[in-house]
């Protein structure tokens, strides 16, 4: 999906560090969460056969065997091969704070119920929004050409915003939270969305020249470490709203 979403962008003049990287990073989240809920679902279907190692074993088995497979097709190539190469620390730092997120979700859910509903969404716009500026801003570097940051960052900022205050419309017009969407409620929100796109932001904008002045390619690194960032800091800036 992330090579045709790349050709269709370009064969109709859209910018695709714009569209591709969080459309991708959305899909992939709820792609994620189907195969999740299908295999838990297949898991519990024959637990009562004694059978639930089973599966496990053989996906294992399946993916071990194919390793090698792919690592010899990836050898062809130098660019995966680059990125199979320099893609592992970025990855682990972002499951590293992925899990932190988590731990900061199942406090933020055990004290107020609604967090488990806006959470999701204040930590995929800021990362699909620090995805856009990191790809923007590594294309530049890439090409030797300038961006105005500034214009970018604001344009950026506001996005989230307009895309926050639709979001706590739709939740209030279809009552989907028990909590009541008050004043108070959407200013601290808001204000929690707004700081946490800065921070993501702004670390996009060092961290992207700081790897790239150094010899690192901001591709294989930021995306993996930005949405990471994004996801903590929204789901404790979100706990602090509430609290």
């Amino acid at each position: 999906f992330t090579v045709l979403a790349t050709i269709w962008s370009t064969r109709l003049k859209l910018d695709p560090d714009n569209i591709v990287m969080p459309v991708v990073s959305s899909l992939a989240d709820v792609s994620t969460l189907l195969l999740l809920a299908f295999s838990a679902s297949g898991m519990l279907l024959i637990d009562g056969w004694g059978l639930t190692v089973v599966p496990v074993l053989a996906a294992a088995g399946v993916i071990f065997l194919g390793l090698p497979h792919v690592w010899v097709e990836v050898r062809r190539d130098t660019s995966c091969m680059q990125v199979l190469k320099t893609g592992w620390l970025p990855i682990m730092g972002q499951l590293a704070l992925t899990q932190l997120s988590g731990v900061m979700l199942e406090l933020s859910v055990a004290a107020f119920d609604d967090t488990g509903l806006l959470t999701p969404v204040i930590n995929g716009v800021g990362g699909s929004l620090g995805s856009i500026y990191a790809g923007r801003l590594a294309s530049s570097l890439h090409c030797g050409r300038s961006e105005r940051e500034t214009v970018i960052m604001a344009t950026l900022a506001a996005c989230s915003l307009v895309v926050q205050i639709a979001f706590l419309l739709a939740v209030h017009v279809f009552n989907l939270a028990d909590t009541q969407i008050d004043l108070a409620l959407i200013c601290s929100y808001l204000s929690a969305c707004l700081a946490q796109c800065a921070m993501v932001l702004i670390f996009v904008r060092h961290g992207t020249r700081f790897l790239f002045a150094r010899g690192y390619d901001p591709d294989n690194y930021m995306v993996p470490l930005l949405t990471g960032l994004a996801d903590v800091l929204g789901s404790s800036l979100l706990l602090a709203c509430f609290h």
